[in-house]
């Protein structure tokens, strides 16, 4: 059986970084490698990586921190 390709967005955070623990094969971009801001960026890295399941655990948090 193939095994999935997981996204994980929110990796620094306190959700994702509970995630990294469950899913240590999976995709965690940091901001610099995936800005979540600019829609062509977004679209060239699902381009790149084609992920099967995206779990968005990013948020906006204390203020933008760009």
């Amino acid at each position: 059986m193939k095994q999935s390709k997981i996204l994980v967005t929110g990796g620094s955070g306190m959700l994702g970084s509970h995630l990294k623990e469950e899913f240590p094969l999976a995709l965690f971009p940091s901001r610099k490698e995936l800005n979540l801001y600019e829609i062509n960026e977004i679209n060239t890295y699902l381009n790149n990586h084609r992920p099967d399941i995206i779990i968005h655990a990013a948020a906006k948090v204390g203020g933008d921190r760009r």
